[in-house]
């Protein structure tokens, strides 16, 4: 994992860091939603550099 002018980035085989929309850098695949934890995969059954497009938020919950 490591961080591109702030934008947070992956490898192929990883686990992902945080759960958001993530995007395969050099292809054409369409963004991907992948949680925290999960293995960042292959793009064509190419080893890439996934990059974090959106963070997932995680709704406030009440506790009144």
């Amino acid at each position: 994992m490591s961080r591109h002018n702030t934008q947070l980035t992956v490898l192929t085989g990883q686990d992902c860091p945080c759960s958001g929309v993530w995007r395969a850098q050099a292809t054409t695949l369409p963004p991907l939603l992948v949680q925290k934890g999960d293995i960042m995969p292959a793009a064509h059954g190419r080893i890439v550099t996934w990059e974090l497009l959106r963070p997932e938020t995680t709704p406030a919950t009440s506790t009144s």
